[in-house]
């Protein structure tokens, strides 16, 4: 749904604000609203299912994952296998290029190279 106006949001929804009296630079794509301080992170491991890729995917592999409002390059840094291909799924190491982002447990993502090479779960 867009441009739904609502009462309130609850814990675990996904929502976007009109904010007034902040400057744009000051906000990106991506930030939480929390009552906590969430800590965003560089590198995190994640279960992952290879849907199609032409070639092999090796450690050093970078790809664009898109989770939510998150969407920022990673780079593959461990693999328990030394290369995945189409149907493959292994628990791997990723790392953020740019900055850390805030992602939950259990948080669905894709990561595509132009079209989508596979989907994933965060595990830590």
């Amino acid at each position: 749904m867009n441009r739904v106006f609502v009462d309130r949001v609850d814990a675990g929804q996904i929502a976007t604000f009109a904010i007034q009296g902040v400057r744009r630079d000051e906000l990106r794509k991506g930030m939480v609203i929390t009552d906590g301080r969430p800590v965003g992170k560089r590198r995190f491991k994640a279960k992952i299912y290879i849907l199609h890729h032409p070639t092999t995917i090796k450690r050093g592999y970078v790809a664009t994952l898109h989770a939510y409002t998150v969407r920022q390059a990673v780079r593959f840094m461990d693999m328990s296998k030394e290369f995945l291909r189409s149907g493959d799924s292994d628990l791997v190491t990723l790392e953020f290029l740019y900055r850390p982002e805030y992602l939950e447990k259990g948080q669905v993502f894709v990561f595509r190279e132009g079209r989508t090479r596979g989907v994933g779960v965060v595990e830590s």
